[in-house]
């Protein structure tokens, strides 16, 4: 007979619409049940739930929770991995086919800001792949001015970049002499992003002048004869440049 503490566990995989859980928060669940397991008891629940596919294990302490959500994806664990990390950059244009090289690295972006701790930003492995880390300031991170909407993708139930901010941040940490990024690569298909939505965040970041010098050297791109694929015909978002004195 399945212990009720098991149940109580599986009960919890499937119906609370949560794709990363911790052994801490794991544990908290088991012992709402009447009759707990033991800690080993329950060590044994988690591994045996790895192996069966319940759960991946990311990294220590650190699951997707598969038996609710077969397609979760290990971005959604990286605020588990690093505190208040966000998808964004190149891998969010590869996942929503923007790019035409695909990796294995979750690139995110953390905040800084006088009186935050200061994030490590070292790249860190998994047993799902490997995570990178680039600062923002705050106010490029998450840019008040704007609506949520704009720089979150709600398409998600975890704190992930639209397309039009990953590429914005990495236009932004393209020009920053803190980064090594360079420049987001022509060949990246432009005219699928939301216009409307990037020239609100190019205006909101001051981006205007690194994003239309962007713009140019894709065009330049686009009609040199050279480039064999050259199926190019979006409109390009006009955004004002700022008035200089």
């Amino acid at each position: 007979m399945t212990a009720p503490w098991k149940l109580t566990l599986d009960n919890a995989l499937l119906t609370r619409n949560v794709d990363v859980w911790t052994t801490t928060q794991l544990l908290g669940q088991a012992m709402l049940d009447p009759n707990p397991p033991s800690k080993p008891s329950f060590n044994r629940w988690v591994d045996e739930a790895v192996e069966s596919g319940k759960l991946q294990r990311v990294r220590r302490g650190v699951f997707l929770n598969s038996m609710g959500n077969r397609r979760v994806h290990a971005a959604a664990a990286s605020t588990c991995i690093r505190r208040n990390a966000v998808p964004s950059l190149s891998w969010v244009l590869e996942q929503d086919w923007l790019l035409n090289n695909f990796g294995d690295v979750v690139t995110c972006t953390v905040p800084m800001a006088p009186g935050i701790k200061l994030i490590n930003v070292a790249s860190v492995k998994t047993e799902l792949g490997s995570f990178r880390f680039h600062t923002l300031p705050r106010r490029i991170h998450e840019p008040d001015a704007l609506p949520v909407e704009d720089w979150r993708d709600n398409r998600f139930d975890y704190p992930r970049a639209t397309p039009e901010k990953a590429f914005a941040d990495w236009l932004y940490l393209a020009r920053s002499p803190r980064s090594r990024l360079k420049h987001p690569p022509y060949d990246l298909e432009f005219a699928q992003l939301n216009k409307k939505r990037l020239a609100r965040i190019i205006k909101a970041l001051s981006l205007e002048d690194v994003y239309q010098e962007w713009v140019e050297k894709k065009t330049q791109y686009d009609q040199d004869p050279d480039v064999s694929a050259n199926d190019y015909t979006g409109e390009v978002p006009r955004v004002k440049k700022p008035s200089k004195g």
